[in-house]
Parts: structure tokens; sequence; C-alpha cells
């Protein structure tokens, strides 16, 4: 099965994620009443930040022929996965998580989501990751991964205390 894949477009998703993220805990922040919930919020907003950033640098840094990458027979089902991502049949791109945030929900409402979010995130760039050829790249990605899965557990831990 022959799969189109835009590197390019998947990093410009990568940057979506992470601005959908700063979006969504920024607003959760300016919900929530508890000091310490609202600081690692926007702690997790400014971490979003960063991937965002991490992710435009990577796209600039990429060579022309990185934007559609050879794959073997390994690599088949992760680029399935990207480009059922890339045409919104996994996410929704254009839809802001943040709109997700009711009035009047609740730091539990809030915590879920959120752990939905980053859960999301690792499941994407672990495919993304698959799709790298340059060891510094693959290096950056499991970096991000690292502290989405940090993100799970703080989030698991506020939600424990709720």
């Amino acid at each position: 099965m022959s799969v189109s894949f835009n590197a390019e477009e998947v990093y410009h998703m990568a940057e979506q994620i992470e601005r959908n993220g700063i979006r969504f805990y920024n607003k959760a922040a300016e919900q929530v009443n508890d000091e310490a919930a609202r600081q690692t919020l926007v702690y997790l907003a400014e971490m979003e930040a960063s991937h965002e950033r991490t992710f435009a640098a990577m796209r600039q840094e990429m060579n022309p022929s990185e934007s559609s990458p050879e794959t073997g027979e390994q690599d088949q089902e992760g680029l399935m996965y990207l480009q059922a991502a890339v045409e919104g049949r996994i996410f929704d791109f254009e839809s802001d998580p943040a709109e997700q945030i009711g009035a009047d929900a609740g730091m539990p409402e809030i915590l879920r989501k959120a752990i939905a979010l980053e859960h999301e995130s690792v499941a994407f760039y672990t495919s993304m990751k698959q799709m790298m050829r340059s060891a510094a790249d693959i290096q950056k990605i499991e970096h991000i991964i690292s502290e989405e899965l940090g993100h799970v557990t703080m989030l698991t831990d506020l939600m424990a205390g709720t």
C-alpha cells in the first residue's frame, strides 16, 4: 500500500497540537481557583510553547529530501497513521480544545480532558518519530514524548489531589 506523506504537513500539525495545548492550559488556568493548580497549568502551557518552537525549528531546518521520506515495510503502519492524521481522520486539528472547557468546568473535568490530549500527542509523536531520518530529530522527538508523558504524570497527580 502506497501512502502519500508530506513531512512539512506533519510538522505543521505538531505545531498545531502544541498551540491547542497552550490555549487549553491557559484557559484552564484562568478558570481554576486553586493557586497550585493554576501554576501547574500555566507551567504546562509554557512547556507546550517550548515544544511548538522546537517543531517550528525542526520544520525550518528540514532538508528538501525529507519532505517525502522513503520508508521500508516496517514504517508502513506509522505512515498510514500519520496520513490518517493529516487527513483529519484521527485528530481534528481545526477544533480548539480550549473551547471544550465550559465556564462551569471543574478541575476533574479539566484534568481528564488534559490527560486525553496529552495521550493523543504522545501517540502522534511516537508515529512521527518513526519517520525521522536524523538521529538529532529522533532525539528531539523522544525528549518531547518524555516531557508529554511527564505532563500526564503531573496531571494524574493533580487529579489524585482533587
